[in-house]
């Protein structure tokens, strides 16, 4: 027979599960414990139902609903930090490095969005407002100062999180890096081609700096320096190049000419046009110890003395024929003289007669000084003065020379203004031309130098006319301080009159200029005194400047003369035929 089942209201007392051992009060002290507690209050405002209810929650309940709030925001959290970030790409890259000035900020979507939905934050600003937007990118162009940078963007994916932000950081650059080639040296090797020029060179760059040279890449240590060696051709030069992590590169140019210590007089284009003059000058050179010839090609006035086909100066018209680029460059160097090419930059009142507005203007209206000087922050007064560079090396000028390098000095500067000014510095400016124009004229195989006012070592430094010796120097392979002792105020140097003191006012110019180079490889060859002023220049006072040369270990120097006319007594007699002449 079944066994009788018994029902029962008892309670199951979890009590009896978890251990606890429960307090049983009696009906007095029930009624007791309950009268005016918090309870008791509550009976007043909640439903009888509600109060049976929570009567019933036990500490296992809250345990158990803790546990699962606790469980449901882990797996929420887990659940938004897996949803991708709609991001496709950004830029500037986490950790990236960026040249500066202005830059683009780009972040590309995995699918079109609501621009409403999205913001971006650069260095904690809110720069949203700025942003262009297409179907999948956002794209803005701001100017950033150098120095680390950060970026928030924030955006919605439209489906299942509201917002995602993503946060990076990068550095802009705006610095090229530092690239100093200290030493080279060549020797020849036969090939199947022929003899090869081996060129072997040391320099030293920034840590971190990629190096190539001709292309090729060459292994940087640790400390920045490097080494390495190319093979080329008689009349090539290559370059060798630094490339930072932002991308900014700074460029040097190793020539295969070999150099040469030039002892050289000035000729004017007029001089030599002139048949006379011309060979009277070739006759003091072919007699003495002089071994080069300096010609100018464009001078103070902006006359170009020979015909040009290419360029500005072709298609403004602005040259005159004096004589054939080509032809006298050839007949120089048949006589193996070293052949210099001068071109006068910035002062050309001629170009900027045909160009005003390439000129320097006042600013109480009209052309500075009547149009005297171009504008130095025009690209285009630049590529002008370099097309007649290139044209003087492919004619086959040993080196380019480049003559008021500078801003205006004489006359009240205060009224100049540039019309193409930008926020670069004088400095900058001019250091960018020589730096433009070596890497133009690179590929020609031709020296460049400047000329540079004698004070510019001196304490008064580059004088306000952009001529900062340590900057300049880096560009070029020569500088030509003009040391003439009649451009020397009273008590400079601690001399009464310099003009009279020519052997003392170059020695000490020129030992400012050592200083100045001594940590570059640059070369020093003056400009000497050979004209009158104040004091009538002799052969004595001529002498004494070449000696000062001398005395401080430069062994190359030119004489200028503006009507190119000059003293034949101040020069060593030295027949071309009986002494043996380097070969340019």
């Amino acid at each position: 027979m079944r066994k009788k089942k018994i029902f029962s209201d008892e309670k199951i007392d979890p009590s009896r599960f978890l251990g606890i051992e429960r307090r049983s009060l009696s009906f007095p002290d029930f009624e007791k414990k309950e009268k005016g507690s918090f309870v008791s209050a509550l009976k007043i405002f909640v439903p009888r139902p509600l109060m049976r209810a929570l009567g019933r929650i036990r500490a296992y309940h809250i345990a158990i609903a803790g546990t699962a709030l606790i469980l449901a925001l882990f797996f929420l959290w887990l659940f938004t930090s897996l949803i991708p970030s709609p991001f496709a790409l950004v830029h500037p890259q986490s950790g990236s490095y960026v040249k500066g000035g202005k830059i683009a900020i780009v972040i590309k979507f995995k699918k079109p969005f609501k621009k409403e939905t999205f913001n971006l934050w650069l260095d904690g600003k809110d720069v949203t407002g700025d942003v262009k937007f297409t179907e999948k990118e956002a794209t803005l162009e701001i100017e950033v100062a150098d120095g680390k940078h950060s970026l928030k963007a924030s955006a919605s994916d439209g489906i299942l999180i509201k917002r995602k932000t993503s946060q990076w950081q990068f550095t802009v650059d705006s610095v090229p890096p530092e690239l100093t080639i200290y030493s080279k040296k060549m020797s020849r090797k036969k090939s199947k081609l022929g003899d090869r020029l081996v060129v072997w060179f040391r320099g030293k760059t920034e840590i971190n700096t990629s190096v190539r040279a001709g292309g090729k890449e060459v292994k940087v240590l640790k400390n920045g320096s490097f080494k390495g060696h190319l093979e080329t051709g008689d009349g090539e030069s290559f370059e060798i190049t630094a490339s930072d992590a932002a991308g900014n590169t700074s460029s040097s140019y190793i020539l295969t000419q070999k150099p040469f210590q030039a002892r050289g007089v000035h000729v004017s284009m007029f001089s030599a046009g002139n048949e006379n003059a011309f060979k009277k000058i070739l006759d003091l050179v072919e007699n003495t110890e002089l071994n080069c010839i300096q010609l100018d090609l464009k001078d103070e006035q902006g006359f170009i003395g020979a015909r040009i086909d290419k360029g500005l100066p072709a298609k403004l018209g602005t040259f005159s024929e004096q004589y054939d680029l080509e032809k006298i460059v050839d007949m120089l160097r048949y006589r193996e003289l070293y052949t210099i090419c001068r071109i006068v930059v910035f002062k050309d009142p001629s170009l900027v007669k045909k160009r005003p507005d390439l000129g320097v203007r006042d600013k109480y209206g009209g052309l500075w000084q009547k149009g005297l000087w171009a504008d130095p922050y025009s690209k285009e007064v630049w590529d002008y003065n370099i097309s007649l560079a290139i044209a003087a090396a492919r004619a086959g000028f040993n080196e380019i020379q480049f003559d008021y390098i500078r801003f205006p000095s004489d006359g009240d500067v205060t009224r100049c203004v540039y019309p193409h000014r930008d926020n670069r510095t004088q400095n900058e400016v001019i250091e960018g031309f020589i730096s433009y124009a070596r890497k133009r004229l690179a590929k020609y195989n031709a020296f460049t130098s400047v000329d540079l006012f004698g004070l510019t070592a001196s304490h008064q430094g580059e004088m306000g006319i952009g001529q900062k010796i340590e900057n300049i120097a880096k560009h070029v392979d020569y500088i030509s301080p003009m040391v003439y002792p009649s451009h020397y105020h009273r008590g400079e140097y601690g001399l009464e009159n310099p003009e009279e003191n020519p052997y003392d006012t170059v020695y000490l110019s020129l030992k400012d200029f050592k200083k100045k180079t001594q940590n570059t490889t640059v070369k020093i060859r003056p400009w000497l005194q050979d004209f009158s002023l104040k004091t009538k220049y002799t052969a004595d006072m001529v002498r004494k400047q070449i000696n000062a040369c001398y005395d401080l270990g430069i062994k190359e120097w030119l004489l200028w003369n503006p009507n190119s006319i000059y003293t034949r007594a101040a020069l060593k007699e030295s027949v071309r035929g009986r002494v043996k002449r380097e070969k340019p």
